[in-house]
């Protein structure tokens, strides 16, 4: 039998209670047991989590799905017929046949997925105000930045004294809009 799986990859459908996120590594390892592991096996899980200040972010492009692709064993489609796990359904099937998707459209979710956006990404010198907690409306101005940690280190000024919050995410901080009253 041929492997009839080439440039695309097979989706396999997750139970409705597995959570993504928390399960990254553990569905991992269970596509790899189920399917055999090797080097020429890829598995696509469409989520990551991303540390952001203080709080960890998920994001999930198709909650519920995987993809996975081998490109040197024969029996790929025969394998993936009969996948089960604690935390793997099976293969997506329309009828009788495996639901495939492209390489180049995972290769672009790959790419989405690689990336956060964040509502909001401050400068520095830029007037901000807190989102939440401690810091929730009081006016700041950004005195740092770390783009790759997604946080800002904010001098807010606190009635009789300034507070420097240090690693505020992007998240939970918003620009002060020219018209906001300035106590």
């Amino acid at each position: 039998m041929s492997n009839v799986c080439g440039e695309r990859w097979l989706t396999l459908v997750l139970y409705d209670y597995v959570e993504v996120c928390s399960s990254i590594e553990a569905i991992r390892r269970e596509v790899c047991h189920c399917m055999g592991g090797g080097p020429t096996l890829e598995v696509f899980i469409p989520a990551r989590k991303y540390l952001v200040g203080p709080r960890t972010v998920d994001r999930v492009l198709f909650e519920g799905y995987v993809f996975i692709k081998d490109t040197g064993k024969s029996d790929f489609e025969e394998r993936a017929k009969r996948i089960r796990g604690n935390n793997l359904a099976g293969p997506l099937t329309f009828g009788k046949k495996l639901a495939y998707l492209e390489d180049s459209l995972i290769r672009e979710y790959q790419e989405q997925l690689s990336s956060i956006e964040y509502p909001y990404v401050p400068e520095i010198g830029e007037l901000v105000a807190g989102l939440d907690g401690t810091f929730a409306n009081m006016p700041g101005i950004v005195k740092k930045i770390d783009h790759d940690k997604g946080v800002a280190d904010v001098l807010f000024n606190m009635a009789t004294r300034e507070v420097l919050a240090t690693n505020l995410s992007y998240l939970a901080i918003r620009p002060l809009e020219d018209d906001e009253h300035i106590s």
